[in-house]
Formats: structure tokens, sequence, C-alpha cells
């Protein structure tokens, strides 16, 4: 069976079965252990009689499809309730209740979504009983069958908040996600105050259902960014007091309601100002340029708007949502510096599990502070934050290849960084993608900015300064990655060449002896390392790889390294069980050539000297080459023979091992597997002539058998 692994984030979906006619639930009905479909039909009638709330994981099929029930004398689907069910086409019972204005199109996602219903058997709105007006009283009073009412729906829409304003009104109810305020602004009209606003704000964390009504409109206010909203039971669409519907939405996104006596007012966030802006077409029309617009109205047609209310423009024509309190959000949220204390000790608890070895070790790490990101790649050695002896607590990040890269929130730019060594470190060896770097100082107007890195650093703290985004502020450029059909292909690049490799059969030959930091891997056109990066927590030995892997190319010691690149997390790759490796066989001559850098060699008829407690000669028909059994602390080294000891020699051995570079000119041996044979006369006789192989010592293949001691098919033989 085969194991997929995907190095981005995945959700991995369990369905739950029936065990039996007992119904023993796989779920609880709880919000955190929600019935399927079929769990909750089976037992729906007893549901209804003990009017429980219960959670189900279901999809939306649709909008009033049942298409049999009306509401308010009418068979718009949009005022229906929308069908719940499973891709088994079963069904969650059926609902008057109706969702507001909503359609299919305003929705983020129909599927898998976590519902909070109350089932019944008469006309009541069993879901929210507290707001007993968001469901239809239009159910028949003797209807007797279990069907529900709604309480809240998750995971169905999220709204983008863009400049960290936006406005929303939408004929339902919605409970305020996390880190946003919302603020409810209503209109009113007093002889005292003449045409007014209020407002009230709702705070996320608590969890507040913001109630849009029909004199009110809902602003959020958050950090640019997409957030989730919880949709409760929904009201009808708001009515005007003179029966002018005014729903969000309709005519192609124009409201042209006719209702004299009232002015509307549209929500504007131009980047220069934010508010209510009146609308100019005789105070009777609105309009909304998409459905999450909001309006307000107000009941007379002057414009004497009463307190602080109003930017004083011959007009009058524009009022400030909150009272001007927030009219300018990021000034007071958004933090104009981010520091990165790597001295900290809470820092560590930043790094997370997925691309962080057990050493914690980084290969590819995202930190956060104040909106900003700093992404970290290893380098010929990953990154790490540790006590030093000399310098305390510090980032440390390797030469070649590591890249830290920082991002600024929407809407901002990055335009400072102070970097601050730990002890007598330096960035003079760094290079960035823009901007000008001074010493310790980076200056520049970036929406991003990315450092490469030529030599060892330890670092402190990084300061960021952020400013508003502007004309003159710059976009981060990505990484170009050189497309690679094979590793071959990808050997052949330059250094420092970042690559989309494709791996076809590829196979795990070896795994370092600490288990992670460097994998060995081969396929039909040549053989690499892949080292220090988050790749090899997904591999093992005698396993086939398919996919593809974002990397950098770096040799090292003859060889070719995969080393990690920032697009590295989004590598998509699928392992497989391998039977056994594809070895190039032959004589240490034979064997012992570029193409097989890297793979799996077989040697036979050998001698085997063991000079040190990890390394050898390997010697044939005169020729040499060196062995490296490893230590188990030598981080590339495979560390495989257990029995290896010092001053040992061994006669006709076979040698199964993986040929690295130990030097530009140079190549070794990594042991797999060593065999060694007996010293007897072989019959020679009993074989057929033409599968017997002669070699002499001096590794040259022989005709005949000569006096001495000869090579045949691997084995010792000696003629006297």
């Amino acid at each position: 069976m085969k194991k997929i692994y995907t190095l981005k984030m995945l959700a991995l979906m369990a369905g739950m079965l029936l065990t039996g006619a007992g119904h023993a639930w796989a779920g609880d009905g709880t919000k955190t252990s929600p019935y399927t479909v079929a769990e909750l039909n089976a037992q729906k009638d007893a549901l209804a009689t003990s009017g429980a709330t219960v959670w189900v994981k279901a999809d939306l099929k649709g909008l009033g499809v049942d298409g049999s029930q009306t509401v308010n004398g009418t068979t718009d689907a949009n005022e229906c309730a929308g069908l719940f069910g499973d891709a088994a086409d079963n069904f969650v019972a059926y609902s008057y209740q109706i969702l507001g204005g909503l359609d299919m199109a305003d929705l983020t996602n129909t599927k898998d979504l976590l519902i909070g219903l109350t089932y019944g058997t008469a006309g009541h709105p069993y879901g929210n009983t507290e707001n007993p007006q968001y469901a239809t009283d239009y159910e028949a009073k003797t209807v007797t069958d279990a069907h529900f009412s709604l309480v809240e729906v998750h995971n169905a829409l999220s709204v983008n908040i863009e400049n960290g304003l936006r406005g929303y009104h939408i004929s339902s109810s919605y409970i305020v996600p996390e880190k946003v305020i919302a603020v409810k602004v209503n209109a009113g009209y007093s002889a005292t105050k003449g045409a007014y606003v209020t407002y009230s704000n709702y705070d996320g964390a608590d969890a507040v259902p913001a109630v849009t009504s029909k004199d009110a409109a809902l602003v959020l206010m958050a950090k640019s960014g997409t957030y989730d909203f919880v949709l409760t039971s929904a009201l009808y669409n708001q009515t005007i007091s003179n029966g002018n519907a005014m729903s969000p939405g309709t005519q192609a996104g124009v409201n042209a309601g006719t209702t004299k006596n009232r002015a509307r007012f549209a929500f504007v966030n131009d980047g220069g100002k934010a508010g209510f802006q009146r609308n100019s077409d005789e105070n009777c029309t609105v309009t909304l340029q998409q459905k999450s617009d909001v309006y307000l109205q107000v009941s007379s047609q002057e414009t004497n708007f009463y307190g602080n209310y109003a930017w004083e423009t011959p007009e009058k024509n524009w009022i400030t949502w909150a009272g001007g309190q927030y009219s300018d959000y990021h000034a007071q949220t958004q933090a104009t510096e981010a520091v990165f204390d790597f001295a900290s000790a809470s820092i560590r608890t930043d790094i997370g599990t997925t691309m962080t070895d057990v050493k914690g070790f980084i290969y590819n790490e995202k930190f956060t502070s104040e909106g900003v990101s700093l992404q970290i790649t290893a380098g010929s050695a990953p990154s790490r934050i540790y006590n030093d002896a000399n310098r305390g607590q510090c980032l440390v990040t390797y030469k070649d290849y590591t890249t830290l890269t920082f991002k600024a929130p929407e809407g901002y730019a990055i335009t400072k960084i102070v970097f601050t060594a730990a002890g007598n470190s330096n960035i003079k060896n760094f290079t960035c993608s823009g901007g000008t770097i001074n010493d310790m100082t980076w200056t520049g107007n970036v929406e991003g900015v990315r450092f490469k890195q030529g030599g060892t650093t330890y670092l402190a703290n990084v300061i960021v300064t952020l400013a508003a985004k502007d004309a003159s502020t710059t976009v981060l450029s990505n990484l170009g990655y050189t497309e690679c059909a094979n590793i071959a292909a990808f050997n052949a690049l330059a250094a420092g060449t970042y690559a989309r490799v494709t791996l076809t059969d590829a196979e795990v030959t070896g795994i370092s002896a600490d288990g992670y930091s460097t994998a060995f891997i081969q396929d039909a056109t040549g053989g690499c390392w892949i080292q220090y990066t988050s790749l090899n927590a997904k591999l093992a030995e005698k396993t086939k790889v398919n996919g593809f892997v974002y990397v950098v190319a770096r040799p090292n010691s003859g060889n070719v390294q995969m080393k990690e690149a920032e697009a590295t997390v989004n590598s998509e790759i699928t392992v497989s069980e391998l039977s056994d490796y594809t070895v190039a066989e032959g004589t240490i001559a034979e064997v012992n050539v570029p193409a097989n850098l890297n793979k799996v060699v077989k040697i036979s008829g050998a001698t085997l000297e063991e000079t040190s407690a990890t390394a050898g000669t390997l010697t044939q028909g005169g020729v040499t080459i060196a062995v490296n059994n490893g230590a188990a602390t030598a981080n590339q080294q495979l560390h495989k023979i257990a029995e290896w000891a010092k001053d040992t020699k061994l006669e006709n051995v076979t040698i199964v091992a993986i040929l690295v570079g130990k030097s530009a000119t140079e190549n070794q041996l990594l042991p797999i597997s060593i065999t060694t044979g007996g010293t007897g006369i072989a019959n020679v006789h009993a074989v057929d002539v033409d599968k017997v192989v002669i070699y002499n010592l001096q590794g040259v293949r022989m005709n005949q058998l000569q006096r001495g001691l000869n090579i045949v098919n691997g084995k010792k033989v000696v003629i006297k």
C-alpha cells in the first residue's frame, strides 16, 4: 500500500461508519465529534422528542431545492431553506427556515460544513429560541414529521477584508470571527438631534452574534486578510417602513427602492476616507457594488447630523462610522516595529514540528511578529536556535544557500531592518534582493526582501520597521525554478541554481547514521544527495519516490546535493515500498565512473583492509578505492557495518556500497553490506564455460585458469 506525503499542509479526512444494528455512533453529536448525516437521520425522531441541539457534518446541496414549499406566499429559492445532505444523497430532513438573501454564489464552501441544528415536529423555531424572528412562522402547524431549525453553520462563508476596513450588510446573522472588531452602525432621527447615527462594538473574541437589522449596517475592522464567519439563523430581507425592500445585490447590485423621506448612505472605503456617503440620487436609491456592501437609512431628508459624525464638506454628504473613533484603523492597531528576539526563551515555542527535526535544527521555518513573516531555509547545515557558550542563545545560520526572507503584512512596506549580532558576528556576507545594506542595517521600501548568505552568522535579534505602502514600494520577486526532468538534468546545473526536479521511480538507497541529515537517491539517469532539507523526514531506505521537489543545487566534494529552498515545502512526493535497489555491478575500475556517482554499486572478489575504526581500502587487481564506514556522529555517512574492526584484512569480499565523492578528484565507497567467500579450489569443470569469468590478482580478465590464485566468478580459486 502506498504512503503519500505532501509537504503542503494536507487535510486528512476519515469517514465515520456505523457499527451494527445497535447504532454505536461514530460521532456523538457534539461540536467536536459531529454526527454523519446517516447517523443523524437514524435517530431524528428521538432528537425531536428531546429537543436537544446537535451537530452534524454535511454538505449544502442547494437552496430551496425541495421546491414544494412556499415562504411568504412565494417559491423564491433564495427565501427557502438550505438543503443539507451527504455524497450519498442522504438528507437532513427538511426545514422551511430561510437563509435570507443568500445564494450559492455567496458561499465560499459548501462541503463538510459543521452544522448545529434542532429537530422538532411543530411550527416553532427550535434552533434559535432566543431570536425566534429569525426562523419562519410559515410552517404548517399540523406537521408531524421531524424537521430541523438551524442554529449555526460553520465553514460556509469567508469575507476578505482589504485595507483594514470592510462594510458588510446582508440579510442574515453572523458571529464575528476572532481578531475582527465589528461596529454595528444604526441611523435614526429625533426632533432634538435631527438625523443621527449610533454605534456599538462587537469583539470577535467574545463570539457575539452581530445582527444586521433594518436600520443598521455592519463595519468590520481587522488587519487585511480573509476571515471565516459563522452563519446563524437567518433574517428576512429588510423592509423599510413603507414596505419597500432593501436587500443587497438585487438588480445587478443596485437597490432601487423608491421610498421618500429617507436618506440612504453607502459605506465607502476609498483609502482616503472610510465612512458612509450619502447617495446623491434624490435620497431614494443607493448603489451597492457588491453583496457585501452596506447602507444606512435615516428618517429624514435633512442632513443636520448631530455631534462629531460629519466630515465638514459643503455638501455634508459623509458621516464617519464609529463616531470617528477608528478613522485611522491601522495607525492604532498595526505596530510600526516587529521584533524577532532569538535570545528570548519563548522563541523556541514558535518553531514548528513538521519542518524541524528532533535536534531542533531548522530546515525551513517561518516566524511571525506583528504580521511580519520571516522564513529561514537551511544552508550548508541547518539553521538552529541554541545556546552558544560564548554568545548565549541566538540564531545561527550557515553559509551557502541559506535564505532569510522577510515579508510585510498586507498594505505595508518594510523600510528598515536592523540586525543585532550575538558576539562578534556580522552580516557582511549577506546579499539582498532589494534595498541597501550598510554594516548591520538594511534600508529600502519593499513588500518583502530576501537575504542570501555567504558565511556563518549568529544573530541575537532582528528589528523590522514598517510603513504604509506607497507608489514607490517594490514587490519581492520570486525565485525562478528551472525544470529538470530527472536527476541527471539536476546534476548538470550550475551551483546555486534553483530547480523543480521530477522524480520518476527514484530509489532511496541510504539514510545517514543520524537518521535525517542526508538521504541518497538515484533514478535511471543518475544519483545525488538530499542533504539538510525538510524532505528527508518523508524518506526511508528501500523506498521508491515519485513526484517533484523544489531544491537548490550545491556541489560538495565532487557530489551534487539537493538543498533546501523557499519552495521546498511545496514539493509533492509519493513514497512506496521497493523490493531492492538497482545495482551497477563490476570491478572497481568498471563501477568507479562519474555516471555511477551517488548510486549503488557492487564489487566482488576484492580485498578489504580495515585500516582504522571507520575506514579502509578496497583493492582489486592493483586498483584501490577508499571505503568509509563512517561514524555514528558523521551526518553524511551510513555507518552500516557494525562488526568493523581496525587492522582486519578480508579476502574475496563482495561489497554493496554507495559511490560518493571524497574530494573533487577522488571517490569513496559508503558500504551497505560486506560478505566474504571461501578460499578452496572450485570445481570449474562442472560450470558452463561460457559463464565463467576469470581474473588474475591484477584485475586482468583471463581466458583460462593459471597456476596460483585466480578469481573465478567472484570467488578465489587456487591452482597448484
